[in-house]
């Protein structure tokens, strides 16, 4: 058997006829890689990342003066705009993505040097870093998806055994638990001029059960009137906050916070948008403990409070 056709076996024992005929429908492509560099372009362009960072770098800024973080790794980092934004901070950041026309963006767009590094891999493949990280992410829902519940125990435990002992990890993920199953919620409506055509951006989500589903669409309109359109879906796991928090300390980790949003709510399962969970590394001095002096260690950048994003 195939392991598109045991994938399609356990959609089927698990949540019947319906969902496997629906998943059926709307499989992933093969290469999971191609479908990523395909969704590259279009990834900028439905986020407002000056808007978006502005509002999550003080969350990271407070985290990252806490644990002395000198070193960072951004982990499934997509076109690279949290992981450039650590590396304005003076920061040393390394950028890791499975995909090379994500990378590809990246380059071109942040540039690459000794203290910025792309690298192409899965998040779930061992590390090769010169130095263990003080910091390791994992944002923008990408660990959700894990092709399924070992992959993701995978991640967080190459994640983990990245961090030197004390350092913090953080992911962040949809929470599904909160959507009502079966209706789209349409997130993202955004009309991008371009050349001499006009389009227009979609993005969805809906639950299946058990399963998440992102889409996006894209209408582009031709100067004869009409209008060309293309659709991209992908899947993805419900990440729980038991699973993520027992994947943390099956690793060696100990969980610090389990929040609802970079404004630091605490997380309720029925009503948080987002499932936020930061960890320390094994050996670590305390989820709240500076480890060194701040005033010697850190980069002025943080120490000073600039959030700026410097291209």
């Amino acid at each position: 058997m195939t392991r598109c056709s045991e994938q399609m076996a356990r959609t089927r024992r698990r949540s019947g006829p319906a969902a496997f005929r629906y998943r059926c429908c709307n499989m992933l492509e093969p290469d999971r890689t191609a479908q990523f560099d395909d969704l590259a372009a279009l990834y900028d362009r439905l986020v407002d990342w000056p808007r978006r960072l502005s509002r999550e770098a003080p969350f990271f800024r407070r985290w990252f003066e806490l644990h002395a973080v000198r070193r960072v790794v951004d982990l499934a980092c997509g076109t690279g705009h949290h992981a450039a934004m650590f590396h304005s901070w003076g920061l040393e950041v390394t950028g890791v993505d499975v995909s090379a026309g994500m990378l590809a963006r990246c380059r071109a767009r942040h540039g690459e040097g000794p203290r910025l590094r792309w690298v192409q891999a899965s998040f779930d493949q061992p590390l090769a870093l010169n130095d263990p990280a003080d910091a390791v992410v994992c944002l923008g829902n990408s660990l959700a998806l894990a092709e399924d519940d070992s992959v993701l125990r995978r991640a967080v435990r190459v994640m983990t055994m990245a961090l030197r002992p004390g350092g913090i990890g953080v992911v962040q993920v949809l929470n599904l638990q909160a959507l009502p199953i079966g209706p789209v919620h349409w997130q993202k409506v955004r009309r991008i001029d371009q050349d001499d055509r006009s389009a227009v951006l979609l993005k969805g989500v809906h639950r299946v059960n058990d399963r998440g589903y992102v889409s996006v669409i894209e209408l582009t309109m031709r100067p004869d009137g009409g209008v060309d359109h293309r659709a991209h879906s992908a899947g993805f796991l419900e990440v729980s906050r038991a699973a993520l928090e027992s994947a943390i300390v099956e690793s060696g980790g100990t969980v610090c916070r389990v929040l609802g949003g970079y404004d630091e709510v605490a997380f309720d399962a029925h009503q948080s948008t987002d499932l936020l969970v930061v960890w320390q590394g094994p050996a670590g001095g305390g989820c709240d403990a500076r480890s060194v002096r701040l005033d010697r260690t850190l980069p002025s950048a943080i120490l000073k409070g600039d959030l700026s994003v410097k291209r």
